[in-house]
């Protein structure tokens, strides 16, 4: 699928050097290229006709009409009859859909098998996303003893993210930009420290715990809420500040202050330094048990970050080795529980 994006020369969805010399050429990409939702609309906007006509030239191959499709085939045929899309233009575009269908053996199954509804969150399903959420955990920071929580120590939690299944799931979630609540079945943080630690455990979302209540350990999840594509878009890239506030409200009643950042993307961490441990546990979806097995030491730590952590927006867009100058986290880092560097990272 083409992206939204723009470069120098406009629209990707206009690209030809992206998308027929690069992508189709270089790169010998044989499978065939969709559009984004209306994204073809975009590339000369006012002008249907004129950016129909350059996507599929750039080698749009299927173009994603989300409203009307009547006028869509009525340009279509204009432009080949104009000689604007030439017929073997066409023909490749056709060609390169029936090529995967075939190679998806759609022709001869064209439907999935029936009866197959009832693995669709199944125990089994459950439990594989339930091991890839505690592989995906990274560990940026740990202090000595900080991790694993062990048996029989007195734990408070804190953060709307720690009990809500929407936010653990973010956006493209049930919706379009998800949503907070119980959207999906699932189990929240919250949910699985209980079941593990029972009373040992405190959750209070607003993190509201009496004046002299003292715990070993204190859990808080700073979260993003839920978005999707350019609606979540942030100049900033700053966590809310009603979840950041209850770093230092969590500090004086703990001994030891553990940080679950959940995010789509790195973010600004500048404001829980006072953490002793932080976790970047990224949008574990419905199985926040995978998060618990990290926490109290039922699984390693494994996870490396893909992503370079910036130390200010301005950083965000850099890659490669131009992004290791000021990073906060490089590429390919990360920590087990110890606090030793699980691989060499790319910085």
């Amino acid at each position: 699928m083409t992206s939204y994006s723009s470069t120098s020369a406009g629209k990707v969805h206009g690209d030809h050097h992206l998308i027929t010399d690069i992508l189709k050429g270089q790169l010998a990409f044989s499978g065939f290229v969709v559009s984004d939702w209306g994204g073809v609309d975009q590339v000369l906007p006012g002008d249907y006709s004129a950016s129909l006509g350059q996507a599929i030239n750039a080698g749009i191959d299927m173009v994603m009409v989300p409203t009307d499709y009547v006028r869509f085939i009525t340009a279509m045929k204009s432009l080949v009859g104009a000689g604007t899309v030439k017929q073997d233009r066409v023909d490749d575009a056709v060609s390169r859909i029936l090529r995967v269908k075939f190679e998806m053996g759609l022709f001869e199954n064209p439907m999935p098998a029936a009866g197959k509804e009832s693995e669709v969150g199944s125990d089994a399903a459950r439990t594989l996303a339930r091991t890839a959420v505690a592989e995906s955990m990274v560990l940026l920071k740990t202090s000595p003893d900080a991790l694993p929580i062990a048996t029989g120590k007195k734990v408070l939690l804190a953060g709307e993210g720690a009990d809500d299944i929407g936010i653990q799931s973010g956006g493209w979630t049930i919706t379009w930009q998800g949503s907070s609540g119980q959207i999906t079945p699932g189990t929240t943080l919250n949910g699985a420290l209980s079941a593990k630690l029972g009373e040992d455990l405190t959750y209070d979302r607003n993190g509201t715990f009496p004046a002299d209540t003292k715990a070993d350990i204190g859990i808080v999840v700073v979260a993003e809420r839920p978005y999707a594509e350019g609606v979540g878009d942030s100049a900033t890239l700053a966590l809310p500040n009603v979840d950041v506030a209850l770093v230092a409200k969590m500090r004086p009643h703990v001994t030891t202050l553990v940080v679950v950042v959940m995010s789509g993307r790195p973010v600004v961490l500048d404001d829980l330094a006072s953490a002793d441990a932080l976790i970047a546990a990224w949008l574990p979806g419905t199985e926040g048990a995978g998060l618990a097995d990290v926490l109290l030491g039922e699984k390693p730590f494994v996870g490396i970050t893909p992503y370079t952590w910036p130390k200010t927006p301005d950083d965000a867009a850099r890659v490669g080795k131009q992004a290791c100058d000021g990073a906060v986290y490089p590429v390919g880092y990360g920590l087990d529980a110890t606090g030793k560097l699980l691989g060499p990272a790319a910085c």
